[in-house]
C-alpha cells in the first residue's frame, strides 16, 4: 500500500488559498488603498524631515489618516481599532 506523502506547510496553505476565490475587485480595492498609503507614508516622511527642521508641526491628522487606511487595510473591526488604539 502506497502511502501519500504529505503536504510541506507551505503546500497546505497553498491548497488552502487556492479553495477561495479571490475577487479581482477585492484585489483592486486593496491594491488601491496600498498606494493611498505608500502616498501617505511618503508624504509623512516628508512632514517628519519638515518636523525635525521645524519641531512645532503638528503632523497628528496625517497620522490618523494613515492609521484608518492601515486599519482598513487589515480589516479591523471597531472593537478591534478600540483595543489597538488603547480605548
Amino acid at each position: 500500500m502506497i502511502t501519500p506523502k504529505p503536504f510541506t506547510p507551505r503546500q497546505s496553505l497553498n491548497k488552502a488559498y487556492l479553495k477561495e476565490k479571490i475577487l479581482r475587485s477585492e484585489i483592486n480595492n486593496f491594491n488601491e488603498n496600498l498606494l493611498k498609503l505608500i502616498d501617505s507614508i511618503n508624504h509623512e516622511e516628508r512632514e517628519e524631515n519638515a518636523k525635525k527642521s521645524n519641531p512645532a508641526t503638528n503632523t497628528s491628522a496625517l497620522e490618523s489618516e494613515i492609521d484608518k487606511l492601515v486599519y482598513q487595510l487589515c480589516g479591523l473591526t471597531e472593537e478591534e481599532i478600540k483595543i489597538v488604539e488603547g480605548n
